[in-house]
């Protein structure tokens, strides 16, 4: 990204959300040695997760939520 041309809402969104699932990736393959996949990917930042979500995916969440609280204290 340039940062000399500011970018428009959408630019700053996506760079945003590369951010989130860079750092999320390297504390969930790194830290927690798990695995990563698609699902991890498509649900780990997800609010608004459904109740029959993959247990994998709801392990993310809680390990994402927990990471936000840890950076919110």
């Amino acid at each position: 990204m340039d940062w000399r041309v500011v970018g428009g809402t959408s630019d700053i969104t996506r760079f945003l959300e590369s951010e989130y699932i860079a750092a999320f990736r390297n504390f969930w393959t790194g830290k927690l040695q798990r695995e990563w996949s698609a699902e991890v990917q498509a649900g780990f930042a997800d609010p608004k997760l459904a109740a029959d979500a993959p247990v994998i995916v709801k392990e993310a969440r809680a390990a994402f939520s927990g990471v936000e609280r840890e950076l919110r204290a």
